[in-house]
């Protein structure tokens, strides 16, 4: 069973970085680049200690809130986040065709 917990999410536009400090001083994040009206989602990391909480989901939604607001399509070059649209149909809008 998959536990979501609560986390303080933080951006760094500007390295296209979300990441999540975690309680022992790592780091969770998603990685993307913007060019052109695209998000390139090309890497999620999740240090394996802290896997199984739902904390790569909650990255990858956040990205998905940020292309809706600034009005961006997104490509999902990473296989987790390919993965993640194949289990959320509804938001496949948003994706590049």
């Amino acid at each position: 069973m998959v536990v979501a917990v609560r986390i303080k999410m933080s951006e760094n536009a500007g390295r296209g970085r979300l990441y999540v400090e975690l309680e022992d001083g790592a780091a969770a994040e998603l990685n993307y680049r913007v060019a052109a009206g695209v998000m390139a989602i090309y890497r999620t990391y999740t240090p394996e200690n802290a896997r199984g909480r739902g904390i790569a989901g909650a990255l990858t939604e956040r990205a998905v809130e940020l292309a809706r607001d600034r009005e961006l399509k997104i490509v999902p070059e990473c296989p987790y986040v390919a993965a993640w649209f194949e289990r959320h149909p509804a938001q496949a809008d948003i994706l590049a065709r």
